[in-house]
Order: structure tokens, then sequence, then C-alpha cells
């Protein structure tokens, strides 16, 4: 991922992950801030973070998804490396690239030493959590959650 490329990709997952949690009842400007301190603290130094690889895919000479993986650690302690997102734009999906990003992630994986990559899927995702199925990852836990107004 360029640094050009990380600019946009920046203010976009700021955007989705400020979505996310508004969605769980996180006011709209506490949420872009906390989305916007939490990717900080994970990529200090934007993509040349160390033991954090951010790669876009491209297709045809178009962007058609990005990756961003951590080789270096896992937020669970099930696993050794995350996968903090895939990404596929709606226009794109359907045509394999999520399937591409994931063998790319566990690529990577092989070539930096974990051997337990794990992710977080929504839900009300159901093409990722087949697609996830189909490469052999398996649900261990599932958070429930309810507003309470």
């Amino acid at each position: 991922m360029t640094d050009a490329e990380y600019a946009t990709w920046r203010v976009r997952d700021v955007a989705g992950y400020s979505n996310v949690l508004a969605d769980r009842g996180v006011p709209p400007e506490r949420a872009r801030a906390v989305a916007s301190r939490e990717l900080d603290t994970l990529l200090p130094e934007g993509p040349a973070t160390s033991g954090m690889t951010l790669r876009t895919l491209e297709h045809d000479g178009a962007a058609v998804g990005g990756l961003w993986l951590c080789t270096d650690g896992a937020p669970r302690p099930e696993a050794d490396a995350w996968a903090y997102a895939v990404e596929v734009p709606a226009g794109q999906r359907g045509r394999g690239h999520g399937r591409t990003l994931m063998l790319l992630a566990e690529r990577e994986c092989h070539a930096a030493g974990p051997r337990r990559l794990g992710l977080q899927v929504r839900v009300n995702n159901a093409p990722a959590r087949r697609l996830y199925a189909t490469l052999g990852y398996r649900t261990i836990e599932r958070v429930l959650h309810k507003r309470l107004d």
C-alpha cells in the first residue's frame, strides 16, 4: 500500500469503524475519536509500522480490495496473527477477491512465523462467513449485544 493509498484508506477505515461503534450505541463524535485513536495506536508509523502488513489488491489496473494484517501478535489469545481488515468494495464482491486476500494473509503469516490467524466477522456478513468457512476457519466465540434505552 502506497502512502497515498494509505491516506485514503485511513479516512475510510476510521469512518467504517466509527459506524460500527455508533451502531453499538457510542455517540458519533466519540466513535470517531475512538476509531482514530485506535488506528493511531495500532499503526503509529502508518504502512511502515513493524509487524503490520497493508496491501492493496489490484485487478486489471484497478484497486479491488485491501488487507490489513498483523503478523506480530493478536488481540485474542487463540491467535498469533490477526486480520484487522479484509475489504472488497461492494461492486467487486463475488469475484474471488476476498479469497485472494485471505490466501495472501495466510502466505504472509507462513513467511513471518505465525501459525494461527484470527479475524472477526460481523454476524450479518453471511458471504464473508461462508468464505471463511470454505477456507477452514471456524467460529470460536459469539458476542451478544442489546441496547438498553
